[in-house]
């Protein structure tokens, strides 16, 4: 191994897809990852105290990546026998090892925030038209009496019904001689002959 390149097979390699550091690597570089880390370099620290420190993180969230991070070996999770009872956690050296490096991203990051949102700004024009939303599909044949049936306030069940007369006022298709015989005899029916 010359040159900082590694040799095929190597399980330092993280680029390899089958490379073990891979796992570690998404447990350490995840967003919560990060910063329970550097969080943690300040000493031993209760779950509320990591909790208020890292903003924005649940109590699930917060509990299953130090499990995850105490797997791995970098985080200790000790009892103390006391009323009530404290479980403090902290780092190991090899945690600590880890940590270092991650704050000194988290320190350039913050430093370089405002050239990042800059650059976002600059990329992004003010008038960019928000994505689509995708609206439901609905079959074309019924949209029209679906609109109708809104438009004279009766509800929808009635026309997917389909066995009661057409009501004054109401639009053609939409009482019981309507569109929902098309499909076999209206709505579909419990064994107690009521509509779903």
């Amino acid at each position: 191994m010359t040159g900082g390149t590694r040799t095929a097979g190597d399980p330092r390699d993280v680029f390899a897809a089958d490379c073990p550091a891979r796992t570690a690597l998404d447990h350490v570089a995840s967003r919560w990852g990060v910063l329970i880390l550097a969080a943690l370099r300040r000493g031993p620290q209760r779950f509320s105290q990591v909790r208020d420190r890292v903003g924005g993180i649940s109590e699930k969230m917060l509990a299953q990546n130090l499990r995850i991070l105490a797997h791995d070996g970098l985080v200790t999770r000790h009892v103390e026998p006391a009323m009530p009872v404290r479980v403090p956690y902290a780092l190991t050296p090899l945690g600590e090892k880890l940590a270092a490096p991650l704050q000194t991203l988290l320190d350039v990051i913050a430093a370089r925030t405002p050239d990042i949102m800059a650059a976002r700004a600059r990329r992004t024009p003010p008038d960019t038209p928000a994505p689509p939303v995708r609206a439901a599909r609905v079959p074309a044949g019924r949209i029209p009496v679906m609109l109708a049936c809104l438009l004279a306030r009766m509800p929808m069940h009635v026309y997917l019904r389909g066995d009661l007369p057409a009501a004054p006022g109401w639009p053609a298709g939409c009482g019981g001689g309507g569109g929902a015989r098309r499909g076999g005899g209206g709505g579909r029916r419990r064994r107690g002959g009521g509509p779903y």
